[in-house]
């Protein structure tokens, strides 16, 4: 009798280890589920217009309702982050349902948690972005650089975006066509964030042809893009030649230099600086010529014994186009003395 009791205890022992082993696991479980993250219920809800996934424009009202389960107690206040929105802007529609409609600012947060509150704490949250709406992009800058690739730059007008640094948030295309009119004619030469204003295109090879630039900003939670068109830019008057292949300098006699070029296109403007230091005194002088086919070019008025150093740069046209850039070498020539040559 003794040793079967001594039996059923044993087991009645086990089992108790056993399932209290299960309720320290379950207690355990359920301590990781709250204090780990996992999503505590909260007694209400924020109610927003789905349209505006979350995103609200500067000049525009943030206007969402916060619904409790159960009656308010005391009033009902909502912040971003740990700042309060001035009660003039919450109304209590009754004893659950309360209005935040509120003007967007710039001082809003681009980032932010909404509350709705009353006196027994959180009601309910949600995360919200504030920005500034899509613009057409400006000032719109064209080169057909070294006439090897078409370099486009443009702005993104005065006021900075707020989210200008997500790429996530804020999406810009640029595209160029030869017929704005032709739906699948354009090209992408840019798709990126706002942390670029430039495209390259290496595709045109002729500058006696019109090209159409858009511009395109969206805000991808909104998902409304703003296209700036530019069109009907000739490639003619965006050229920027290359550089002069060579420059050579002479001195005539004492007062007078030959400057003598050698440039790939046969008709062009030269932009010829002289300078030099006379004494203390900088003294610099620009020979702008006409177009021409002519490559050698004299330059008068020289004070003799003294050293030039000539700056050659290159042009299409008078009135079109753009500057060269400097050649690789800048030549210098040493005048000689008063009847010296």
């Amino acid at each position: 009798m003794f040793s079967v009791r001594g039996q059923h205890s044993g087991v009645w022992g086990h089992l108790s280890s056993h399932l209290s082993s299960h309720l320290l696991l379950a207690v355990v479980l359920c301590q990781a589920l709250h204090v780990g993250g996992w999503p505590v219920p909260t007694p209400g809800r924020i109610e927003e217009d789905a349209s505006y996934n979350h995103m609200y424009y500067v000049g525009e009202n943030l206007t969402v309702q916060c619904i409790k389960f159960s009656n308010f107690t005391g009033d009902v206040y909502f912040q971003q982050g740990n700042v309060n929105y001035s009660p003039e802007y919450v109304t209590q529609i009754n004893t659950t349902h309360a209005l935040l409609d509120k003007p967007v600012t710039d001082d809003d947060f681009e980032e932010t948690i909404l509350t709705c509150a009353d006196g027994d704490g959180t009601v309910a949250t949600a995360y919200i972005y504030t920005d500034y709406a899509p613009r057409e992009a400006t000032d719109l800058k064209m080169v057909w650089l070294n006439e090897q690739f078409l370099l486009i730059n443009w702005a993104f007008n005065n006021t900075s975006y707020k989210n200008g640094h997500d790429n996530r948030l804020i999406q810009v295309t640029g595209e160029w066509s030869y017929n704005a009119s032709n739906a699948n004619g354009w090209y992408i030469c840019y798709s990126g964030g706002l942390n670029n204003a430039a495209c390259n295109v290496t595709d045109i090879t002729d500058e006696w042809v019109t090209v159409h630039v858009r511009v395109n900003i969206t805000n991808v939670k909104r998902k409304d893009p703003v296209s700036t068109l530019f069109p009907g830019l000739p490639i003619r008057d965006h050229v920027k030649p290359l550089p002069a292949q060579q420059v050579n300098v002479v001195a005539l006699n004492s007062t007078t230099a030959r400057v003598s070029v050698t440039a790939d296109r046969y008709r062009l403007v030269f932009h010829i600086k002289y300078f030099t230091m006379l004494g203390d005194n900088y003294i610099n002088n620009t020979l702008v010529t006409s177009k021409t086919s002519e490559k050698s070019f004299d330059i008068p008025g020289l004070h003799p014994d003294y050293t030039y150093h000539f700056e050659v740069r290159c042009k299409i046209d008078i009135d079109r186009g753009y500057l060269s850039d400097l050649p690789q070498s800048i030549p210098e020539v040493r005048m000689p003395e008063d009847g010296r040559l």
